[in-house]
């Protein structure tokens, strides 16, 4: 997703992580993305873990979006999972949380790095997605909950 307005797509969907704690989740992510990302796993937990301490990635209803600025990335990766069991993130409105989604960013990046966080967070605010994400059983279910909000978008 290079422009903010674009339908939101995925570079790697994780169906069923496997976490029961926060540090878990992160844990996981690091271990999944570091390949994809080009980023040894030990920087990319610590990176999110830090973060994460510092404030809850939680939004709300459910829904984590955390994110990273990474030295060698030469492009945004968005990586969404689904936890089969609830995890506490210390969430605002005190809803254990089932779906993350990692956005890592270029370090240089500059306002798009905001733009991209703040529309992915307005998406996963919707909850006609977010129940369809839920009840999505693999990964071509999500993909297609994604691409009718995008033509919900779109006949808006």
């Amino acid at each position: 997703m290079t422009n903010p307005q674009d339908a939101l797509s995925f570079d790697l969907v994780l169906p069923d992580l496997k976490a029961k704690t926060t540090k878990q989740v992160f844990q996981e992510l690091a271990d999944h993305t570091q390949r994809m990302v080009g980023t040894p796993k030990s920087f990319l937990f610590d990176k999110l873990w830090e973060q994460e301490k510092r404030q809850s990635s939680a939004i709300g209803h459910g829904v984590a979006v955390s994110h990273a600025r990474l030295p060698r990335l030469t492009r945004p990766f968005i990586i969404f999972t689904k936890l089969p069991a609830l995890v506490d993130f210390s969430s605002a409105d005190g809803e254990l949380v089932d779906m993350i989604c990692l956005v890592l960013s270029p370090e240089q990046e500059g306002p798009a790095y905001l733009k991209r966080l703040s529309f992915i967070t307005r998406t996963f605010l919707d909850q006609e997605l977010c129940h369809d994400l839920r009840a999505a059983q693999d990964v071509n279910d999500i993909r297609s909950a994604l691409q009718q909000k995008s033509i919900r978008q779109q006949a808006a």
